[in-house]
C-alpha cells in the first residue's frame, strides 16, 4: 500500500497508508526537499482520532474542567496516539523516514483499537499526567517494533522501557483537588470510554 506524506512540514512529518489507487508513487507536500537549505521541523509519528471519538472526548474534557485541577487540559484537536517522537529533524530526512514508515506497515491490514479507561503517570496519589488507555491488538503490537527497527536504521534511538499506548488528556502542576481526580479514575469506567479507533493510516 503506497504512502503519502502530508501535513504541515514546519511542525511535523506525517505519513499514511491507504488502499491502492491509480499509482504507487509516493507523493510529498511541503518544502522543496531538494533545496540547498533544509528546514528544521519538530516531528513525531502518531495515530489520529476520528471525528466521532474527538466529539466524545470533548465531553470528557468538560468533566475534567469541573474538577478544578491545577494543570493544562489538552485541546481536543491536538490529542493523538503517539507511536514515536523523532524530535527536531532536517526536512531533507523526510524521504528516508517516509520509506521507513512504508516498510514498517508492509503487509499490515487496517485494524481497530479500543479506547477507554483513565489512568495517571507516575501514580494516582502523585499524578503528573492524566491519560485514557488503549487496548492493544495483534496488528498494533506488530507495528511498534517494526517501526522502531526501521527508524533505528536511520539513527533514531529505540525507545527505552515498556511502551504503554495512551492519549494524554491533561498535565498537572500540583495536587490541588487530586482527591476528585482519584474518584473519577476509580469510578465506573463507562463515562471514560471513547469507543473504537479505526486505524488505516499512520501520521
Amino acid at each position: 500500500r503506497p504512502f503519502e506524506l502530508v501535513g504541515d512540514p514546519r511542525r511535523e512529518a506525517l505519513a499514511e497508508w491507504r488502499p491502492r489507487r491509480d499509482s504507487d508513487e509516493v507523493r510529498t507536500h511541503g518544502p522543496e526537499l531538494g533545496s540547498a537549505v533544509s528546514a528544521v521541523i519538530r516531528a513525531f509519528i502518531a495515530l489520529e482520532l476520528q471525528k466521532e471519538l474527538l466529539d466524545r472526548l470533548v465531553g470528557l474534557l468538560g468533566q475534567l474542567r469541573l474538577l478544578n485541577l491545577d494543570g493544562r487540559i489538552a485541546r481536543p484537536g491536538s490529542i493523538h496516539l503517539t507511536l514515536k517522537f523523532l524530535g527536531e529533524i532536517r526536512s531533507d530526512r523526510v524521504p528516508a523516514i517516509q520509506q521507513a514508515l512504508k516498510n514498517s506497515v508492509q503487509g499490515l491490514e487496517p485494524f481497530a483499537l479500543q479506547i477507554g479507561g483513565l489512568g495517571t503517570f507516575p501514580t494516582l496519589r502523585r499524578p503528573r499526567v492524566l491519560w485514557i488507555g488503549v487496548e492493544e491488538c495483534e496488528s498494533f503490537r506488530r507495528l511498534k517494533p517494526e517501526l522502531e527497527a526501521e527508524l533505528e536504521a536511520l539513527g533514531f534511538p529505540v525507545d527505552g522501557g515498556a511502551f504503554r499506548p495512551h492519549l494524554t488528556l491533561m498535565r498537572l502542576k500540583s495536587s490541588r483537588n487530586v482527591d476528585r481526580l482519584s474518584r473519577l479514575v476509580q469510578s465506573d469506567p463507562e463515562p471514560a470510554t471513547l469507543g473504537v479507533l479505526d486505524v488505516d493510516s499512520v501520521h
